[in-house]
Order: C-alpha cells, then structure tokens, then sequence
C-alpha cells in the first residue's frame, strides 16, 4: 500500500524490494513522515516465502526481487505463496489497479 501510495501522489514508479532468503519488504524511496503505513517489514518466524512470481517470472531462489507501482495506480504483476504450520495462503497483485488481495490456498 506504501509504495501504491506514494507512486500515485509523487507522481513517479515505486518499488518495493523483497528478499525471499531474508523474509523481508521494503518500500523504496523511504516513508512519508505523516504516513500510518507499513514501510518495510520482516514476515514473523515459522512463516516462509514458499514461492514468488513477478510478471510470470519465478523469484523464489532469487537472492532479490522488485514489484513496481506507477503513476496511474498499475503494477506489476505478482503472486507471492506464504506458507507456515497452518498451511498456504496467496497473496496476488492485480496488475490493473496495483491492488493486493489474500486467499487461502489448498496444496
């Protein structure tokens, strides 16, 4: 949501830096001091990135990845597979509106 934000209000693409081996996000190009969102995190222990795809791209043994935000409120496109004791759940980026949505996944 941080880097969709700040693309549309500045007005220039955003990225969000994902290290799978790291288990880390950052938004690039730092944080609005104001802004209540999530700038960078680090996914809690127990919880893995299983697999991580970027414009059908396979990511998920990359030392790095970048998902890219613009202007106009598009993305990349990506889907990134959590998964902990509890089971899977998909996290998909729509493209078209650079929008995230979560959906358990059976496997």
């Amino acid at each position: 949501e941080t880097a969709r934000a700040n693309a549309i209000i500045h007005g220039q693409a955003v990225a969000v830096m994902i290290r799978p081996g790291k288990q880390t996000f950052e938004a690039e190009g730092g944080a609005a001091a104001h802004s209540q969102l999530v700038h960078s995190a680090t996914l809690p222990a127990g919880v893995d990135m299983y697999a991580l795809y970027i414009n059908q791209q396979d990511f998920s043994g990359s030392e790095w990845a970048r998902v890219w935000f613009y202007p106009d409120g598009t993305s990349d496109e990506m889907n990134l597979l959590l998964h902990d004791r509890s089971g899977y759940r998909k996290i998909t980026l729509e493209f078209a509106t650079g929008l995230p949505a979560v959906s358990d996944v059976d496997k």
